[in-house]
């Protein structure tokens, strides 16, 4: 009696990460076919040896499955970087350039992912008038703000650019005063 297993791999519109998922099932369902043909015909050793193969050809799959969604969601961030810098006026290649080596380096020096980062420039560069450099820094304190108070990322920018903009209400919420006659920068 033989068994065929086959199945097709095709990748449109975004449906990559469900075709991985295919592709692991398949190879966790072939897997059991032909550990079960190993058995009757092989015995425990090369069965054992079958199963490595099949988890080893599985965690590629969800390796690489990380890995594309991830290089797909640093292209979006960098992506909603460019536009919102297109969108104030300092869009540059060397900007955006500057702005992702900072995220990077971010990333290096915190808990923040570089993509994180970048959506969260591309959020104070939309909702504040920054240039890189006030970006950078509006950047740095969004997470140090978000470490010290235990809120998200994206909560502590929405804070920050808040109070560039001269709105301090909102930091009282969060315990902190902004006196009368001190720099609110």
């Amino acid at each position: 009696m033989s068994e065929k297993l086959e199945f097709d791999l095709t990748v449109k519109n975004n449906q990559l990460s469900k075709a991985l998922d295919e592709g692991s099932k398949k190879a966790g369902e072939l897997g059991g076919v032909l550990s079960t043909a190993l058995g009757v015909f092989g015995g425990n050793l090369a069965t054992k040896a079958f199963d490595g193969v099949i988890s080893g050809f599985t965690s590629l799959i969800d390796f690489s499955k990380e890995a594309i969604t991830a290089a797909a969601d640093q292209e979006v961030a960098t992506e909603s970087l460019n536009n919102a810098l297109k969108r104030n006026g300092i869009f540059t290649k060397e900007a955006s350039q500057s702005l992702q080596d900072y995220s990077t380096q971010m990333q290096n020096n915190t808990t923040f992912q570089d993509d994180a980062i970048q959506s969260n420039i591309a959020l104070l560069a939309s909702l504040t008038n920054l240039d890189t450099e006030g970006l950078k820094k509006a950047t740095s304190a969004a997470a140090d703000f978000a470490v010290v108070l235990g809120v998200d990322l994206e909560t502590a920018t929405r804070l920050i650019s808040k109070a560039a903009d001269g709105n301090v209400s909102a930091l009282k919420r969060y315990g902190v005063t902004v006196e009368e006659g001190v720099s609110k920068s």
